[in-house]
């Protein structure tokens, strides 16, 4: 079974290596659930080093054909679990691709739809009443950004409790181009980062693409245990953490300043990079200060419009140590370049006349309403959060499994997401779903599919087939 002739193939050891456990679970030589010999033992049989099997059964793991268990060892995924290592963040629910008529769609953290038409007119028409200005916006600009644009979102980012240097600010194409290059900036191919074990989908596909190694940690109600994390550090030598302590997606936990404080002495002490995603830091003025206020030279800091003003803006923007620079100068230039500067202008507008405060107050308003219809019908099972966000987290009662929950949803057109999406490798998380409930545009539809969760959450499995 172990038998590789790796004198046939030029890629390194370590690929061969990863390609044959595929080879063998095709041929079902492996089967689920099947444990691989350790990695001195296969080693000795290979004639290769600890070290070339440490990778490639890293290698296998990222592919999603293994998990490694702390103290257990290396087991073989079963074909449906591994697909979740596919890194598909918003696949249409079944009933979407039927008929395209849901009751309540849930599935997505997009802002609460609103007319922007006044702003956005105001915006092109003082644009349009500078010909000079309008066409330099029209020429590259400074990877960064231009100057005087980075300066006006330093109020933004003095909200969130950083003393920010504008030579450190960065534009993004939104907060997903963040993480990406923000990773690009500090991991090389094969390096491990960390995550809360529950996390943003986003981050799981950049991991995947780069060939990094993500590895889920344990968290509370407060976001990242420390004592798990420490262990996490010391296990996996990890180059970076992502995490999300404001308005955690998906659990909707937030760290408390404490924590904050725990955490980033943790990064301080093993040389850990903090990728601290704030994209809902603006939404809720009871939101602690960013993590990056207490140390902004390990701190990656991440915010973006997406979630408070509009998501087809595509316009994130970033506070990088001063260290890291040149390094995010070369991931931009690798990457776009640029960003389109006359969005960036859009916004600056917003931002000085205004707008932007209005805009986001009004998101504020219209998420409050919705939070109270949630409270309302479905209280008992949410997840305690006194922050308001896009979203609320579920708690299943022990009788509902994440996944049936799920699809007993979509037999009444009621779109979410399970706790399967948002898991890394094999974690263990709560048995919960995540209730976008500010992607629905109607408030009306938004009641009728909080009553239906309702009805689900208390009949149980065996719901009859019309609760309406």
């Amino acid at each position: 079974m172990w038998s590789i002739d790796f004198h046939q193939d030029k890629q390194p050891k370590y690929r061969q290596i990863a390609d044959h456990i595929k080879v063998l679970i095709d041929q079902q030589e492996l089967t689920p659930k099947d444990k691989l010999p350790t990695h001195r033992d296969l080693a000795q049989q290979l004639n290769v080093t600890v070290g070339t099997i440490t990778r490639a059964y890293g290698e296998a793991e990222r592919r999603g054909l293994v998990q490694a268990r702390v103290g257990a060892g290396t087991f073989v995924l079963s074909q449906q679990s591994s697909q979740k290592h596919s890194f598909i963040i918003a696949a249409e629910p079944k009933q979407v691709a039927q008929d395209n008529q849901l009751l309540a769609d849930f599935s997505f953290n997009f802002p609460v739809r609103d007319d922007r038409t006044p702003a956005l007119k105001a915006a092109f028409e003082s644009l349009l009443s500078q010909p000079e200005q309008l066409n330099l916006l029209l020429e590259y600009q400074p990877e960064q950004g231009a100057l005087s644009q980075r300066e006006t979102f330093l109020p933004w980012l003095h909200a969130r409790g950083i003393e920010a240097n504008v030579e450190q600010v960065f534009f993004t194409n939104g907060g997903q181009n963040a993480i990406l290059l923000a990773l690009m900036a500090v991991a090389k191919s094969g390096d491990t980062v960390l995550t809360e074990g529950l996390t943003f989908p986003g981050i799981k596909s950049a991991c995947y693409h780069l060939n990094l190694n993500l590895k889920g940690v344990e968290y509370d109600d407060e976001g990242l245990c420390p004592i798990a994390f420490t262990q996490a550090c010391i296990t996996h030598r990890p180059v970076a953490v992502y995490c999300t302590p404001t308005l955690h997606n998906p659990s909707t936990t937030t760290m408390s300043q404490t924590r904050r404080a725990q955490i980033m002495a943790i990064c301080q002490q093993y040389q850990v990079w903090l990728i601290e995603d704030d994209v809902n830091g603006l939404l809720s003025e009871l939101s602690p200060p960013a993590c990056a206020s207490i140390a902004p030279q390990q701190t990656i800091y991440i915010g973006s419009t997406s979630k408070v003003l509009a998501g087809g803006l595509r316009l994130g923007y970033m506070h990088v140590p001063e260290c890291l620079i040149a390094k995010f100068k070369e991931a931009i230039r690798a990457s776009c370049w640029m960003v389109n500067p006359m969005i960036i202008a859009i916004v600056c507008h917003w931002i000085q006349s205004g707008y932007a405060a209005q805009l986001l107050q009004q998101q504020q308003a219209l998420l409050a309403r919705r939070h109270k219809l949630a409270q309302q019908y479905l209280s008992p099972y949410l997840q305690d959060c006194s922050l308001k966000g896009m979203h609320v987290w579920l708690n299943l009662p022990e009788y509902w499994r994440s996944q049936a929950f799920v699809q007993a949803t979509e037999q009444y057109k009621i779109a979410l997401r399970g706790c399967e999406v948002f898991a890394v490798g094999q974690f263990s998380g709560p048995h919960g779903v995540r209730v976008a409930i500010s992607n629905e545009p109607d408030i009306r539809k938004v009641e009728q599919g909080l009553s239906v969760l309702k009805q689900l959450l208390k009949i149980g499995p065996q719901a009859p087939e019309a609760i309406l």
